[in-house]
């Protein structure tokens, strides 16, 4: 996406170009002729240009929404993201069970059963929801390891309103764990 909004700021950029050129005439034919003070205010504006870009871009732009809705990500409750993502399970045909756990967070079972091919099947899923500022680091992961084995989950999802360690990120791929930190959150759901 840096990529994108650097694509988005150089087209700005040429249009801002362009414009400024349209306007250096508009102004030399209205005032019967172009003279030098018309000519250094357009090469103000096309030299400000790059400036306007970052300071309208932080204030209005991409960033800025960016930015909003992880404000929106940090602020919102347990119990509001859990819906959330329970609606989110049940909206693709998943029934959600919770389970009581030692541990921080809110801990569900999920369940989903179909055919494909022909063959029916049952897929099992553990998912945790956490909402902290802290980093979940190893021992948080091994935990819903553990709880996903003992309800034969084949699969789990970890879900925070925070970050993971760089070990818990290493470990998840090995163990079908999917995670999502604040950042997923931030861009997967409508806040």
């Amino acid at each position: 996406s840096r990529g994108i909004m650097k694509m988005n700021n150089k087209r700005f950029e040429i249009y801002f170009f362009l414009f400024a050129i349209v306007l250096l005439l508009l102004i030399g034919i209205r005032f019967g002729g172009l003279t030098p003070f018309n000519i250094g205010i357009c090469l103000v504006l096309l030299v400000l240009a790059p400036i306007l870009t970052k300071i309208l871009g932080k204030k209005y732009g991409t960033e800025a929404i960016a930015e909003s809705k992880m404000q929106k990500v940090e602020a919102i409750s347990e119990e509001d993201l859990t819906a959330k993502i329970t609606t989110l399970y049940t909206g693709r045909g998943f029934a959600l069970e919770p389970y009581e756990s030692e541990f921080p967070g809110s801990h569900f079972v999920c369940t989903r059963e179909g055919t494909r091919n022909g063959e029916s099947f049952t897929e099992r899923g553990a998912v945790l929801i956490i909402t902290t500022d802290k980093v979940i680091d190893i021992s948080d992961f091994n935990n819903f390891l553990t709880e996903m084995k003992q309800r034969a989950c084949t699969q789990g999802m970890m879900i925070t309103t925070s970050r993971f360690s760089p070990e818990v990120i290493d470990a998840a791929k090995e163990a079908m764990v999917t995670l999502w930190n604040r950042e997923d959150l931030r861009d997967n759901l409508n806040l």
